[in-house]
Formats: structure tokens, C-alpha cells, sequence
């Protein structure tokens, strides 16, 4: 699907860049909703065939505070079983630096140990200390083409389905 191909190409974003910081143990913490993390893991591993990967069932106001007991345990105990150093991506808002306040407080220097990249929360990346990277997203340009493409799809005839890829920076 088209959702699948431009989750992957964010993760060829991040394993590209990675591998030029000569990091090449990759990990993707996702939160949110356990129906859709089957579908992110796997386009994940279809980029980073052996990377680790941890999901998180909470809301995103859940990542707003410090991390909870029970969620910081878990977090630990994967954050702690990594090799390092470790790149980790992240694609939901406030994940980052969530992820980032939490390697603070488990002793994990970001970036030495650990360093984390989000997707589209450019904002949330430059108000964590260290600054975290960020894949941007062209929303504009995204909203543009799929109303480009609804509005051939109703005019013309119709056509197979088809992927549209509009590529994301660091």
C-alpha cells in the first residue's frame, strides 16, 4: 500500500543516515495502537531486517510527562539489552523526546550510547537536550499530489492502483 511504501522510505531515511554516523545496530520504538504496530514492524523489518523493535500501548498524552514506573521497567530492560552504540527511530509525535528523557534517566548518554530520530516532530526534537534529528515530511506537497491524484481518478477513467512517492528529508 502507499502507507506502507512511505513508512519504509522514512526508514531508509534513518538506516541511511545512520550508516553514515557508522551506526549499524537500528531499533524502532513505536507507541500507539497495537492493530497498526504488526504493520509498522514490518515495514520496518523489511528496511532493518534484524532490528530491534519494542511497541507501547498509550495514548500520545501518555508520552507528554515522565515516563510511568511500569512503562519505564519495560523501556529499560530494552534500551538496556541494545548494543551500542544504537540508532533509534521513532514516528509518532513526542516519542523522541520521550524516548530521549528516558535514556537520561537510565544512564544512556544521547548521542553516545544511544542516538534517536524522529519523523515530523521537528519542533519536539529541537526542545530535547541534546537536539534529536528529524525526518521532515513534505505535508504540502503530500496533501497536493493525493488531491491531484483524487481529482484524475474522478475525471478520467479509471486507472490500477499505483504508489506515489513524495521523499522526506533529514
Amino acid at each position: 500500500s502507499a502507507v506502507t511504501a512511505g513508512t519504509e522510505q522514512t526508514f531508509r531515511l534513518a538506516r541511511n543516515f545512520y550508516r553514515t554516523q557508522n551506526i549499524s545496530r537500528i531499533g524502532y520504538f513505536y507507541v500507539g495502537n497495537d492493530e497498526i504496530a504488526s504493520g509498522m514492524f514490518a515495514a520496518f523489518h523489511s528496511v532493518v531486517p534484524n532490528g530491534a523493535v519494542l511497541s507501547r500501548t498509550t495514548d500520545v498524552d501518555g508520552l507528554l510527562g515522565p515516563p510511568v514506573a511500569r512503562d519505564l521497567e519495560v523501556v529499560r530492560k530494552w534500551l538496556m539489552s541494545l548494543q551500542r552504540p544504537t540508532g533509534l527511530m521513532v514516528t509518532e509525535n513526542h516519542a523522541a523526546g520521550y524516548l530521549a528523557h528516558t535514556c537520561r534517566l537510565i544512564g544512556l548518554n544521547v548521542p553516545g550510547d544511544v542516538q534517536i530520530i524522529g519523523v515530523d516532530d521537528e519542533d519536539e526534537c529541537l526542545n530535547c537536550i541534546p537536539h534529536l534529528t528529524s525526518i521532515r515530511l513534505p505535508a504540502e506537497r503530500i496533501g497536493e499530489t493525493a488531491m491531484k491524484t483524487l481529482m484524475e481518478h474522478i475525471r478520467g477513467p479509471r486507472r490500477p492502483a499505483a504508489t506515489i512517492l513524495v521523499k522526506g528529508s533529514i
